[in-house]
């Protein structure tokens, strides 16, 4: 079977998600880059240049992008998810969609449609951490109950790129490109971890109250040098509960966040894994009727970045794997990030 041909829309002048797209395709098979297209044709040549491309095509227009790829990686600003996902499912194309899936729940309704109309074709939201080695191992526990009844957890996750105050308005601090900012740029992957490794074991959601905050409120305009204000947030926390009584927390930063990681507590003990050291998982055996005992680690090993998710994708493509990361599923984690940015909290009910 021919490996599946992608291509990306949107290079990046800042983050460049393209480029974890890109690293992430050398680690899998069955699916290879073959094609990027960019409004900027020299941003597109510099990242074609610094990941050491050699047989990729650099189109001039989406068109022709469309002619070298059977499927599309959509790594554009928020705002702009919808239209070429739709435009790529109309045109025959498989699509992955970097997350958040747009910039609010309410604008996915075209896009739901057409999902709709072509079941033969993967339309994928870029969840990207289920793959990562901690989170398959924790996985591996919880399914078989090795932690018994969970009682807490807690997750962060962010970066610290823009805590530098020189770093100009980009399109992620303007609500009207980017929709919410820190708790749902990361929030949206905290939520799809809690669904993928302890709804199952504790139910869904059933109760959300968030905390936003914006600490740097103006950032210098790229186009005129001019102050212009911030409309999103740098940081957010939320806290939650789950059907069988389990609470936890959730903290996110674009302006400061040490590192990333999940610390769950149980029956059994606590799991701890720190992403500065992803090759461990930490564990803290206790008995169920019992006290703490010894600490463990257990060491892991798999796909990390975008190359999980990637190889997931090409699976479901070729009919190998099911998606469970579709548009549909993408839209009601948004749900909850909307009405926590516009209400500060969320529950079961709203959904009903």
């Amino acid at each position: 079977m021919e490996p599946i041909r992608y291509g990306i829309i949107g290079t990046g002048s800042t983050v460049g998600i393209a480029r974890n797209h890109i690293f992430g395709l050398n680690q899998c098979s069955d699916i290879k880059l073959s094609a990027i297209y960019d409004i900027d044709e020299k941003q597109a040549l510099r990242t074609y240049k610094e990941c050491g491309l050699t047989d990729t095509v650099i189109c001039k227009s989406w068109e022709e992008l469309l002619e070298h790829s059977d499927a599309i990686g959509i790594c554009l600003p928020n705002s702009l998810h919808v239209e070429y996902a739709v435009r790529a499912l109309q045109a025959g194309k498989h699509v992955l969609i970097e997350k958040p899936v747009s910039t609010n729940a309410e604008s996915l309704g075209e896009l739901l449609e057409e999902e709709k109309k072509h079941p033969g074709q993967v339309a994928m939201v870029c969840f990207n951490y289920r793959e990562f080695p901690i989170y398959q191992q924790i996985k591996k526990m919880l399914d078989a109950g090795d932690m018994g009844q969970i009682y807490r957890f807690h997750l962060q996750l962010g970066g610290n790129r823009i805590a530098n105050k020189q770093v100009g308005l980009e399109w992620r601090m303007d609500r009207r490109t980017s929709g919410a900012g820190a708790v749902s740029d990361f929030g949206c992957h905290l939520l799809d971890i809690i669904h993928y490794l302890l709804e199952p074991c504790c139910g869904p959601i059933i109760e959300l109250k968030a905390l936003l905050s914006t600490s740097i409120p103006e950032r210098r305009d790229l186009a005129d040098g001019s102050m212009r204000k911030v409309t999103n947030d740098d940081s957010g926390v939320f806290i939650g509960k789950m059907k069988n009584g389990a609470v936890f927390s959730c903290d996110t930063s674009r302006i400061g966040m040490w590192r990333h990681s999940i610390e769950i507590a149980g029956e059994g003990g606590m799991l701890y894994g720190d992403f500065d050291q992803d090759d461990v998982l930490w564990i803290w055996k206790k008995e169920k009727e019992g006290p703490y005992q010894t600490r463990e680690q257990i060491p892991v090993s798999g796909l990390q970045g975008h190359a999980g998710i990637l190889q997931n994708f090409a699976d479901c493509v070729q009919g190998k794997a099911v998606n469970y990361r579709t548009v549909a599923y993408a839209g009601r984690v948004q749900a909850m990030i909307d009405s926590m940015e516009r209400t500060g909290s969320w529950s079961w009910e709203d959904e009903k």
